[in-house]
């Protein structure tokens, strides 16, 4: 590609190539149709709102101007302009740190505006930013709701749900607390070990800590079909390696690990001396400790022979006699009704039948997880564990109980320097139960098929390059390239507002009982869930347990996203706001760098690491041939290696391997943009003195949307926590690797911006 600027005859060949090929593929070259089919739907005075780079004015306008002047005025003077802004950091220069270059101004007076108004966010970047302002939206529209339909069930239902972790009762909540405790203790009492471990599965509040979590989900190898799961348990702090001590630990790794047990027993203490304040010293936090590093030696205990991709089935059978799990009680003992308050109660089974297979993560984990518990379960040490499983949730649920979870995980592990506010507190057990409710508020508010147009045409555009360039890939064999692009062609594309949402349940809420509420709505949707179990999915955006680790059915959400296991893409709504997409004043460079960007991300997401596991319409499937596999394996490989090396030159020790699928979705994304905007320049005529003005706007533009200030504290816990890299390598990494970024800013060998490979993947 960079061969193609070096002169005009080159241009005039590879242009005829391309409108030819566009032509016949009825995608970019139609562009200008559907603008004009756009302007046709919409009245004189929204015309303006509609502009783009892809009308025919700005290229007439700049075809009309002197051959002397055309990179000096109109579109080419902006541009120079705003290049020129970004040399005023003498610190950087775009060869060698291109991420600072462009960024340097914009990070300096983050840093200066936090430090008299601290955010709670662990870093500053237009995505949080975003995020804050819908969430306040959403309060505002839900408080107005509850105002104009007073006296309504469903309005003083969102209201005692939206009250009930603000304004917590906490005589109440004590109440619960001990109910609670004597509800663990008649289990141990009991030895009723799968009562208890059912109890601890019974809703989404406490079942992802349970030592064995249950949910239902679609099946991995038959997506079109529910099954039971089992997983993993999760333990109190998200690097394992703080529990144990190594030989080869240094003196400041000593010092760090002693100072999280120091503040971890001390969450620990707090917890308990707040909900149990008379037997608080019962509890010792060693217990908790020791619990925990059980339960990761057993998570990380080998003898059996896994899968590769953590895929078993089991029948009934198997999972009693074999690995010694009680599916069967357990499943009985699940499919009670019993809330966790100990007010609202059912007897009636759920289950009609005991499911016959069940799908688990690791069979070594569940082998040795279920060993430790029935030699261990009613120790003291784990009799501590399970109420503080219990209780470390119930305090997050609390405005002023969850001081205490902000000081340890969100101010201490994270870094965060403040709490999340508490006039948008509400949003949290408002998206668990009432997300159909906010997403409809939202889309009545902020509804635009103008800009969701304009994202769908785009996903088509980039869909045809990137099959283009999967057929004109070099590495792969046909049988792996026609399934790759077989992929690319079912991906489902979800745009704007979701299809189809989950009705919202109106249930009998009590104001001043949030733990009575919670109680209510954990139990509906755990009836719901077990009510799944062997049905047919028909669409899997449209189940949904409302909350936040879901996708596709939140219009609010500033993100976007690939599934899998539906091979799909979801753009929400309120990520169709700036920065991220401005029809009324930016151009085609700008919108390329932010959502077209995006777009080439998330696609790229369905051949990444784990995306190229799935099939084209998401069962897990192994369509690679040995050898391709293998050649995909060196370019990982690469790109690991860069990302790492990269941040070691920064003094940054960081595994890259776990944001993998991110790093090859930033490469293969960046590179598809590129290739879309030399297609737009290509088919718009000639204008060749400014193309290189476009794609250094381009490129300046794709920095910027990375560009954050994270905070010193903050940066450990990204780095083992987060998939993805720090946003200076998200920058970096991707344009060291595009020819035409290295030609136009003279990168050569042994500058910063220099990688010694051009390869993109595809």
């Amino acid at each position: 590609m960079s061969n193609s600027i070096k002169n005009k005859k080159d241009i005039n060949i590879k242009k005829n190539k391309t409108i030819k090929k566009i032509k016949g593929s009825n995608v970019i070259g139609q562009v200008r149709k559907r603008y004009k089919n756009m302007l046709a739907l919409t009245n004189e005075s929204e015309r303006p709102n509609l502009y783009r780079l892809f009308s025919d004015s700005r290229i007439d306008k700049l075809k009309k101007m002197p051959d002397t002047k055309k990179s000096y005025d109109g579109f080419a003077k902006s541009i120079q302009d705003k290049y020129e802004s970004f040399k005023q950091n003498n610190n950087s220069k775009p060869n060698n740190n291109f991420y600072d270059y462009v960024n340097y101004q914009w990070i300096e007076e983050q840093a200066k505006l936090s430090k008299d108004d601290p955010k709670y966010y662990v870093q500053i970047d237009s995505a949080r930013i975003s995020q804050d302002k819908v969430y306040r939206q959403l309060i505002d529209y839900t408080n107005s709701y509850i105002k104009e339909n007073k006296g309504r069930k469903k309005a003083e239902s969102i209201n005692a749900v939206m009250n009930c972790i603000s304004n917590a009762n906490k005589k109440k909540g004590l109440e619960h607390c001990h109910r609670l405790k004597k509800q663990v203790d008649q289990f141990i009492f009991m030895e009723d070990m799968y009562g208890l471990l059912a109890y601890a599965n019974q809703d989404e509040i406490f079942s992802w800590q349970a030592p064995i979590v249950w949910n239902i989900r679609a099946d991995e190898k038959n997506v079109t079909k529910y099954i039971s799961h089992l997983d993993s348990a999760q333990v109190g702090i998200y690097d394992w390696g703080i529990y144990y001590d190594y030989e080869w630990d240094t003196k400041k790794d000593t010092e760090m690990k002693k100072e999280y047990k120091e503040k971890y027993f001390e969450y620990i203490r707090k917890i308990f001396k707040t909900l149990l304040p008379n037997d608080w010293e019962k509890y010792d936090p060693q217990h908790v400790w020791d619990t925990e590093k059980q339960l990761i030696d057993a998570m990380m205990c080998e003898g059996i022979k896994e899968s590769e991709d953590y895929y078993n089935v089991l029948t009934k059978k198997e999972l009693e006699e074999k690995y010694g799990f009680n599916w069967t009680g357990f499943v009985n003992k699940l499919g009670k009704k019993v809330d966790p308050c100990g007010v609202y109660k059912e007897t009636k089974d759920v289950y009609q039948n005991v499911p016959g297979k069940v799908v688990v993560g690791s069979l070594n984990t569940l082998m040795c997880t279920v060993k430790l518990l029935k030699e261990n379960w009613t120790t003291p040490q784990w009799k501590t564990w399970w109420l503080f499983i219990f209780y470390r949730q119930m305090i997050r649920f609390d405005w002023d109980w969850n001081e205490i979870h902000f000081e340890f995980h969100e101010k201490f592990v994270k870094g965060q320097p403040v709490r999340f506010p508490k006039e948008i507190y509400s949003i949290w057990p408002l998206a668990f139960t009432y997300n159909t409710f906010l997403t409809s508020e939202y889309v009545s508010h902020h509804n635009n098929p103008v800009k969701e147009a304009y994202v769908k045409n785009m996903i088509e555009d980039f869909r045809y390059i990137y099959i283009n360039k999967i057929k004109r890939n070099t590495w792969l064999s046909q049988s792996t390239k026609n399934m790759a692009i077989k992929k690319l062609e079912n991906i489902n594309i979800i745009v704007g507002v979701p299809e189809r949402l989950r009705e919202d349940p109106i249930l009998n809420y009590i104001k001043d009982d949030p733990w009575y509420n919670m109680g209510l709505i954990c139990a509906n949707n755990r009836k719901e869930m077990i009510s799944l179990e062997g049905k047919t999915v028909i669409d899997i955006p449209s189940v949904d347990w409302n909350n936040l680790g879901l996708i596709g059915s939140q219009a609010y959400v500033v993100n976007a996203y690939y599934q899998s296991t539906d091979n799909s893409i979801y753009f929400p709504l309120a990520y169709l706001q700036k920065p991220f997409i401005d029809l009324e004043q930016r151009g085609i460079e700008y919108n390329l760098a932010y959502v077209g960007y995006a777009i080439g991300h998330e696609l790229s997401h369905c051949l990444d690491n784990t995306g190229s596991k799935y099939d084209e319409i998401g069962n897990l499937k192994n369509w690679w041939t040995k050898e391709d596999k293998a050649k995909y394996q060196k370019k990982i490989d690469d790109v690991i290696k860069q990302y790492e090396e990269y941040a070691k030159r920064d003094g940054i020790d960081f595994d890259a391997s776990i944001g993998t699928g991110e790093n090859l979705a930033d490469i293969s994304g960046l590179s598809l943009a590129e290739e879309y905007l030399f297609h737009f320049q290509l088919l718009n005529g000639d204008i060749a003195p400014i193309k290189k003005n476009s794609l250094e706007a381009f490129y300046i533009y794709s920095a910027q949307t990375w560009r954050q200030k994270i905070f010193d504290k903050a940066l450990p816990a990204q780095l083992k926590q987060n998939p993805h890299p720090l946003d200076k390598y998200r920058c970096n990494c991707p344009l060291a690797r595009l020819p035409l970024f290295r030609e136009i800013y003279n990168v050569k060998e042994g500058d910063g911006m220099w990688w010694n490979n051009t390869d993109t993947i595809w």
